[in-house]
């Protein structure tokens, strides 16, 4: 490896930590507000098949049931956020955006009734795209780094399914 690709690939990296600590504090201070406020801001998740549930589709990452399930969607979203950041730098900004907003229209579309909050959905996405993109991607180390976190996050998809 050169020094130029080091250092590139160094910037992405930070580049990368960068974009998932804003996002994951972003989380953070909207769960601190609503504790702070003594408010409940689920009643802007997700509410399957209903128009007024739409705008959930942008805002339900952000909005937890408490702090544990904050907690829980933080560090694999973190490293999710990383991860698609270091491996797909150019796209990464367009593949983060359109998993967020498709894994919450198939929330919209599919999700059973009631109010939907939490980035779970959005993190499986993010996971489930790296661990693909591994399999054709004929980058070993990629692959290897992808099975690793299926084997760390894998379990959480029995969280998802209700």
């Amino acid at each position: 490896m050169n020094d130029t690709s080091h250092t590139e690939e160094k910037k992405n990296f930070i580049d990368g930590l960068w974009l998932a600590g804003v996002v994951v504090a972003l989380m953070w201070i909207v769960k601190l507000a609503e504790v702070n406020f003594d408010y409940d801001f689920s009643s802007f998740g997700i509410r399957p098949g209903k128009s007024s549930g739409l705008k959930g589709i942008f805002l339900s990452v952000f909005l937890h049931k408490d702090f544990l399930h904050l907690f829980n969607n933080s560090l694999p979203l973190f490293v999710a956020i990383v991860s698609l950041k270091y491996f797909y730098t150019r796209n990464s900004l367009k593949i983060l955006i359109l998993l967020w907003l498709l894994s919450g229209f198939i929330t919209w579309l599919i999700g059973s009734e009631g109010i939907h909050i939490g980035a779970s959905g959005w993190v499986y996405a993010c996971l489930s795209f790296l661990f693909f993109g591994s399999l054709f991607s004929r980058n070993n180390n990629f692959l290897a780094f992808s099975l690793v976190l299926v084997f760390l996050y894998g379990a959480m998809i029995w969280g998802i399914i209700p």
